[in-house]
This record gives structure tokens, C-alpha cells and sequence, in this order.
């Protein structure tokens, strides 16, 4: 079972000059419900359902304070070539703080 214990996402832009936005998520939330309620911008044509890999953002930091990946994450990470510290938001879960993500587009 997942804790409740709020904590917060940060999310870096790749973009100089833009500060960080901070995401609050409820331990028992994944990644993409945590951005999609906090109002960040993320890609996604199959609603979260490890389908079509649009969610992928790149942990910059706190990748041990994330769930790890199952066998259905790792399928579609592989098939979209994505980098080793990338991971499909829709999947991973935050198990504490300290978490600062970053995509292609922000």
C-alpha cells in the first residue's frame, strides 16, 4: 500500500530564465495524475494507460524516492528508445520528496 503523505514534484524547464513550478502529489498518485491536477502541461493520448509513451519525463533528481519499474513501463520506454533516467509518468508513483522532473517541453 502507498503512503498518503503529501509531498511536492518540482518541475525544471528546460527553458533559461523560468523558474521551477512545484507540484503538490499524494503518495498514492502517480506522476501524470500529480502533474495533470497541479495544471502542468504533459502529453498523453491514452489517459495514463502505458499505451502510447507520450507521458515520458526525465527525473533530474529523486529517482530513488520513485517507484520502480514494472515489466509494462519498461516495454514501452524500450520501444520509445527513451534515455535511462526517463520514466512514463502515468506509471511511476513518488514515495517521498525531493523529486524534480523536467520534459522536452516545458
Amino acid at each position: 500500500m502507498f503512503a498518503v503523505t503529501p509531498w511536492t514534484l518540482t518541475c525544471r524547464s528546460r527553458w533559461p530564465g523560468r523558474d521551477d513550478a512545484v507540484v503538490p502529489v499524494d503518495g498514492g498518485h502517480t506522476v501524470y495524475a500529480a502533474l495533470r491536477a497541479g495544471g502542468r502541461p504533459l502529453a498523453g493520448a491514452c489517459t495514463g494507460d502505458a499505451v502510447c509513451g507520450r507521458c515520458v519525463v526525465r527525473v533530474l533528481e529523486g529517482a530513488d524516492q520513485l517507484t520502480t519499474m514494472d515489466s509494462e513501463e519498461r516495454a514501452v520506454l524500450t520501444r520509445c528508445e527513451a534515455a535511462p533516467d526517463e520514466r512514463l509518468a502515468c506509471r511511476v508513483r513518488p514515495l517521498g520528496a525531493g523529486v524534480v522532473l523536467s520534459t522536452g517541453y516545458w
